[in-house]
């Protein structure tokens, strides 16, 4: 197989949406700035990605991203996988929604 720029994008949106989409939730579990950072990194500098998790969800909206994720989650009835994490509702309720709003897992200049 010939290897183009649009092969690679394609395996690269593979990879977002087999291996990365379903880890988002996981990668929640330890809310610690610094991990938060070093997992953006890598997915960036190692994954070959735009952007990590967690800056693309204050990008989008950690709102939008909740919501979002709810809906998977009841649409493949409540399977543990998709569940939301609590650590999006906190945020959500508390207002930290993301670039929007000046915070989200990381602060923004308004």
């Amino acid at each position: 197989m010939k290897n183009t720029d649009s092969t690679i994008k394609e395996y690269n949106n593979y990879c977002y949406r087999e291996k990365l989409a379903g880890r988002i939730p996981k990668s929640k579990e330890s809310y610690d700035q610094e991990r938060i950072r070093e997992i953006d990194e890598v997915m960036t500098e190692v994954g070959g990605f735009k952007m990590g998790p967690f800056t693309l969800m204050d990008l989008i909206g950690i709102d939008i991203n909740y919501d979002v994720t709810c809906s998977v989650w009841k649409s493949y009835y409540n399977d543990p996988r998709f569940r939301p994490h609590r650590i999006q509702k906190e945020m959500v309720d508390s207002g930290r929604i993301g670039k929007k709003a000046g915070k989200g897992f990381y602060s923004y200049d308004k």
